[in-house]
């Protein structure tokens, strides 16, 4: 059995310091809050006192299925630990100017190269959940200040296309919008929850599914057809590099994952985004 941890080294201080140096130290800390957990995967909040310390999210990884291991594969062309695949992630949102969470440390316990469990740590964003943001001030937005918004997202989700990266999951509920807010100099996102994130994805194809989880996401409560329509026309403005003659392929594409995902599951209301705030 092998273990290896890996840390930026702006944050190696802070951990040693709280004495979370190690795998197996990071792996077995029980002190603090647990906000999520499935068979596979739990997320805790850290709290660390330290200098340069603050709010930290570990996500811990158990039991690795088959197809992520593969995915990692096919994604950088060697295995790697669910762990590593985010830290990588999110570098590369980071290099390419989009921001996420910033990685603090991975790690991973591996036998004969197969990942065990393995470990991410990220610093807390500096901003609020979408879903919060709007459900404090959506109400009390005019139509001009609801488009700035929506015309703002169109253009984060330019700027992953442009950088050829796919985040098959840009549902609403993993955007938040950065600090300080300022709605009258523009406004800026993170995007969270990497895991299915794919690098070299230049197809219009992946974009367009990418667009259709985030519009099956967005309540039809706030979001009309109309704001709806704003979004892809400035999302689909020529500035953006597809062609007109791709435009009804990548439309159609973009439908069939809306299609698809409300046949799955129950169309998200604002009663049921109040549960993700």
């Amino acid at each position: 059995m092998i273990n290896a941890i890996e840390f930026d080294s702006a944050y190696e201080t802070v951990f040693a310091q709280n004495g979370l140096t190690t795998f197996d130290a990071l792996f077995a800390y029980s002190q603090g809050q647990r906000v999520n957990r499935n068979e596979r995967r739990d997320v805790t909040v850290l709290q660390l006192p330290a200098k340069g310390g603050g709010a930290f999210f570990m996500k811990r990884f158990h039991c690795p299925h088959l197809k992520d291991m593969l995915f990692t594969f096919r994604n950088f062309g060697r295995p790697c630990s669910q762990a590593e695949l985010e830290w990588r992630n999110a570098r590369t949102l980071l290099d390419n100017g989009i921001e996420t969470y910033r990685p603090v440390c991975w790690g991973a316990e591996t036998w004969c190269g197969i990942e065990r469990r393995s470990l991410f740590v990220t610093q807390k964003i500096e901003g609020q959940s979408l879903i919060e943001f709007l459900f404090e001030r959506w109400g009390a937005f005019g139509a001009s200040e609801k488009e700035e918004l929506v015309k703002a997202m169109a253009h984060f989700f330019q700027k992953i296309h442009r950088a050829r990266l796919s985040l098959p999951d840009s549902y609403l509920w993993h955007l938040f919008v950065m600090s300080p807010i300022d709605p009258q100099h523009g406004y800026r996102f993170a995007i969270i929850d990497l895991h299915r994130m794919q690098i070299h994805a230049a197809a219009p194809r992946y974009a367009a599914g990418n667009l259709g989880a985030l519009l099956f996401s967005l309540p039809d409560e706030w979001f009309d057809d109309r704001l709806r329509q704003l979004f892809l026309d400035t999302y689909l403005e020529p500035s953006n590099g597809l062609s007109l003659d791709c435009r009804d392929a990548f439309l159609n594409t973009l439908r069939r994952r809306q299609t698809l995902l409300t046949a799955r599951r129950q169309k998200p209301s604002l009663d049921h985004l109040r549960h993700l705030a």
